[in-house]
């Protein structure tokens, strides 16, 4: 498994592995039951330490998206698909909020924020390319 660790990130490294891990399990790319590098592979694969390795692979058993088997290893559980939309959600949360809060503080409508999302979502899906944002 390929995780590109970007040394001038502002993100320390076990975060941009929880990232990418979390990221991979959430859009289907890692299914359940699926079997994940060995912390010491991972470190090795990252040129990042064991224990990066290990804080990540803790945070995500914290969050219930992967489980460890003595002497087996580090799988992805399982996940149905209403916990997978919730996890998904609470990612984007914060995100939502903090663009909320920055276009009240810029005094721009709330039906003005939903037309600049719909173009933008067009945009993004090729509908339409035109924008005077």
């Amino acid at each position: 498994m390929f995780i590109p660790i970007a040394k001038n990130s502002p993100l320390p490294a076990y975060q941009q592995i929880f990232n990418s891990i979390e990221k991979r399990i959430l859009t289907g790319e890692l299914q359940p039951e699926d079997p994940l590098p060995s912390i010491r592979q991972l470190a090795q694969d990252t040129s990042v330490s064991i224990i990066t390795v290990r804080r990540a692979y803790t945070d995500l058993e914290g969050k219930y998206l992967i489980y460890s088997r003595p002497g087996l290893g580090s799988f992805v559980a399982p996940l149905t698909d209403s916990k997978r939309r919730e996890l998904q959600i609470a990612l984007l949360r914060p995100l939502l909020l903090e663009t909320l809060y920055k276009a009240r503080e810029l005094n721009i409508s709330p039906q003005h924020l939903l037309e600049l999302l719909k173009r933008l979502i067009e945009e993004i899906n090729g509908e339409g390319v035109e924008s005077d944002a």
